[in-house]
């Protein structure tokens, strides 16, 4: 007869400990309680509240559940995958997204995410979900990076070339006053308006202007050279 694995479930997680001796079962129920009240999820609070180590806390979800520990530190994730999942529900759930196969991906948990939301996931992405046992710490690191660096390349476009016209105004103006390329209206010159001065004509002419008399010359003199 085939072995069904046991459904992937915080109670369960809380059992084994308390059965293993790895925590007081009043302590685990207190957390069991308050991740279901919508506190910070079991295995998150195990971890950051000091009661277990991210490696006692992993080594116990494989023992339990008999799945596979592939951390973070000694994989490489496929980067491309966060395109297929709500970057939302994976810092949510601190979830990391490992590989693809066919229409399978496999998906680093922080130790342990319930059945309930991996099935969530799975049915809104419409990819198999096959899970396997991370560290908290590990998989926070890892999303805080990788995420990090695509919501700031993915950022307001507007915003950036608006804040690169204001450097170069900045540069061409140092009173700080915004520069136009339009020409002050008492500068331009009216339609119909004369331009003064001088005309082509009069300058090519010696018509209404004060010149110098021509010099004289002694043709005399000019032969006995």
């Amino acid at each position: 007869m085939a072995h069904n694995p046991p459904r992937l479930d915080f109670g369960r997680l809380a059992d084994h400990l308390a059965d293993r001796g790895k925590l007081e079962a009043d302590v685990l129920r207190g957390l069991l309680e308050a991740s279901s009240a919508g506190a910070q999820p079991l295995p998150q609070a195990l971890v950051e509240g000091g009661f277990l180590s991210d490696w006692d806390l992993a080594k116990s979800v494989c023992e339990a559940f008999n799945l596979a520990f592939v951390p973070v530190d000694v994989v490489k994730p496929d980067v491309a995958l966060l395109e297929l999942f709500d970057p939302k529900v994976l810092l949510e759930h601190d979830l990391v997204p490992l590989a693809r196969f066919g229409a399978m991906v496999t998906m680093i948990m922080p130790g342990l995410v319930q059945a309930d939301t991996l099935g969530s996931i799975a049915a809104v992405s419409d990819f198999l979900i096959q899970p396997v046992v991370g560290t908290v710490q590990g998989n926070q690191a890892w999303l805080a990076q990788h995420l990090a660096v695509k919501e700031e390349v993915s950022g307001d476009w507007g915003s950036l070339f608006d804040q690169g016209d204001a450097a170069v105004n900045a540069a061409l103006d140092p009173t700080g006053e915004e520069l136009s390329l339009e020409a002050p209206p008492d500068l331009l010159p009216e339609v119909g308006q004369a331009p003064s001065g001088p005309s082509r004509a009069q300058l090519l002419s010696d018509e209404d202007f004060d010149l110098p008399p021509a010099p004289q010359f002694d043709e005399r003199q000019r032969k006995s050279q």
